[in-house]
């Protein structure tokens, strides 16, 4: 089996060859395992932090999102109401304006 991974390869170029016994490959190939296992949990430990980073992260930009949201849907709904009354208001002015002409126009 080959082993991959940076710092694992980079240990196991740098120590020293073993001679040609048995032992000697096994307590090499034993501390390349170790090694690459060290390694394995230093980078699940990392990947654990991102993952509860980026969850953190996804949390406060829909809370972020959904509050914006209801900003501008109580925005909408106050114009909305304020085009209303306008509406109504310039419904009503010319209601008086057409009575005063109607009225002007009877006098003449």
């Amino acid at each position: 089996a080959s082993i991959t991974g940076g710092s694992a390869m980079t240990r196991l170029r740098s120590s020293t060859l073993p001679s040609t016994t048995v032992g000697s490959y096994y307590s090499i190939s034993a501390a390349a395992v170790t090694s690459v296992q060290a390694e394995n949990i230093h980078l699940s430990q990392k990947n654990e932090i991102l993952t509860t980073t980026i969850s953190d992260y996804t949390t406060k930009y829909q809370e972020f999102v959904n509050k914006k949201t209801y900003e501008f849907q109580q925005k909408e709904e106050e114009y909305t109401d304020q085009i209303s009354r306008l509406q109504h208001q310039i419904k009503t002015q010319k209601m008086k304006l057409h009575a005063i002409r109607s009225e002007k126009e009877e006098i003449q």
